[in-house]
C-alpha cells in the first residue's frame, strides 16, 4: 500500500504539468504538447493490456515491480532528453502505467489479502493514494512556484517511482528468502 501511495505522487508531474511543461518550458507549443498529452491517453488505452500480459508472464508482484521500473523510468526521461522520441516514449509508457499499475496494485492485494479481504484493503488503499495524490500535487505546484521550473518535478517523480521499486524488491527478496527456509 506504501509503493502504491508513492504512485500517487510520482504521477502527478506528468498528469497535471505535462502538457505547459512542454507547450511553454520546453518551448515545442500547444500543438506538439497537445499530441503528447494524446499519446498519454493512447498509453492508457493499450496500459491494462499490456500489465495484463506482464501478469501471466511474471505473476502479480514481478508485474507491478516491473510497472514501477519502466514508469519511473518514463518519469526521468524528459530530465534526461526532451527529444521527440524520448517524450513520445514518456508519454506512452506513463499513460500505459496510470491505470496499469492500478490493475496491478489490485491483482497482488487480492493475491496476499484473498477475495475476502481485498475489498477492505482495497478501500483502504485507494483512500492512500489520493490522499497522496493530492498532497503531491500541492507539493510540487509549491515546489514549482519557489523553482520556476518544472522539470525538478520529473526528477522528483522518478525517484519516488524508483523508491516503490526499491521497496518492491525488498519485499520480494524477504518473501523469497521465507519461501526458502520453509523449503528447508
Amino acid at each position: 500500500m506504501a509503493v502504491y501511495a508513492m504512485d500517487g505522487v510520482g504521477f502527478v508531474p506528468h498528469t497535471v504539468f505535462w502538457v505547459d511543461y512542454l507547450a511553454r518550458e520546453v518551448g515545442m507549443g500547444q500543438t506538439i504538447a497537445s499530441f503528447q498529452w494524446a499519446v498519454l491517453g493512447v498509453g492508457a488505452v493499450f496500459g491494462p493490456f499490456i500489465v495484463g500480459m506482464a501478469a501471466k508472464k511474471l505473476g502479480w508482484h514481478g508485474a507491478l515491480l516491473s510497472g514501477f521500473l519502466a514508469k519511473s523510468i518514463a518519469t526521468a526521461l524528459p530530465v534526461i532528453s526532451v527529444s521527440m522520441a524520448s517524450i513520445t516514449v514518456s508519454s506512452f509508457v506513463v499513460g500505459a502505467m496510470i491505470p496499469g499499475i492500478v490493475a496491478l496494485t489490485a491483482g497482488r492485494l487480492s493475491e496476499i489479502m484473498g477475495p475476502a479481504g481485498h475489498k477492505k484493503i482495497w478501500g483502504m488503499a485507494t483512500a492512500m493514494f489520493a490522499a497522496f495524490q493530492a498532497a503531491g500535487g500541492y507539493a510540487l505546484a509549491f515546489v514549482y512556484a519557489f523553482l520556476g521550473t518544472y522539470e525538478p518535478l520529473f526528477s522528483i517523480g522518478a525517484v519516488i517511482l524508483a523508491s516503490g521499486v526499491l521497496l518492491l524488491s525488498t519485499r520480494y527478496l524477504i518473501v523469497r528468502k521465507a519461501t526458502q527456509m520453509e523449503k528447508n
